[in-house]
């Protein structure tokens, strides 16, 4: 439910604050929702600012490289 919420409201706003985004979602819902966040369907632009200590987001924030 939070995560729809922050979502919903990243849709008006041009920057988005999530403190330990991963709390209370499983692995594949983390995925999905940090993907939600990085897609470019919207033409504004959103700057994400995070925190969190799961392994599984900070590999879906780095590149192909691991950076």
């Amino acid at each position: 439910m939070v995560a729809g919420l922050q979502r919903q409201v990243a849709q008006a706003a041009s920057i988005a604050l999530v403190d330990e985004v991963e709390h209370g979602l499983e692995p594949h819902r983390l995925i999905r929702f940090m993907d939600s966040l990085g897609t470019k369907n919207t033409p504004e632009t959103l700057q994400v600012f995070l925190t969190t200590h799961s392994p599984v987001a900070l590999r879906e924030l780095s590149d192909a490289n691991g950076r």
